[in-house]
């Protein structure tokens, strides 16, 4: 009786470990540029000149997110400042290899249903840097930079200027660097 509880255990004990392998679990075409990201905003005219800026806004810093689309290509990357400042939400066409990601032109604005801006977006210029950065506790960690702009965005008209750029670095996590 004792072999047969022993063999029994044994076995269960056996199939416990067997199921408690992990699987490798791979990650997205666009991990390299998805991230979470501190950025400030300036307002520029057409050129990219400095107009203003919004560092009275939230302490000069804005959450934003780069990620992985549905298609999981690695040519496309969700840029989305989840509502904090502007209000954009887009798909950028993304070379992986150099960081860079733009749009051809506009695309649609899939966060803003607002009448002060528009429902399409256009992003220039967009490039992340592999340790360009600097956190607040001066840890080296990636930046990113690019040009937002509505094609109709009332609030801007009546200040002079055309578009934004956002700026910033990659979020640590630490509490030092919030």
């Amino acid at each position: 009786m004792n072999k047969i509880i022993y063999i029994a255990v044994s076995l269960l004990f056996t199939f416990m470990l067997a199921s408690c392998e992990k699987d490798e679990v791979g990650g997205t075409a666009t991990q390299e540029a998805a991230g979470q990201w501190y950025v400030t905003y300036d307002c520029c005219d057409a050129d990219g000149n400095v107009i203003e800026d919004l560092k009275d806004f939230n302490g000069g810093r804005s959450l934003i997110l780069t990620y992985n689309t549905a298609a999981n290509d690695g040519q496309h990357l969700y840029v989305d400042d989840l509502g904090n400042l502007l209000g954009y939400k887009g798909v950028a066409n993304l070379d992986l290899n150099a960081l860079t990601f733009s749009t051809n032109g506009n695309v649609t604005n899939e966060a803003s249903h607002s009448s002060d801006v528009s429902d399409e977006i256009t992003i220039t210029n967009g490039v992340i840097v592999k340790n360009g950065g600097k956190q607040q506790n001066g840890s080296v960690t990636d930046s990113i930079s690019f040009y937002v702009q509505y094609s109709q965005d009332a609030y801007a008209t009546s200040y002079g200027y055309v578009k934004y750029f956002v700026h910033g670095v990659r979020y640590s996590g630490l509490a030092e660097n919030d």
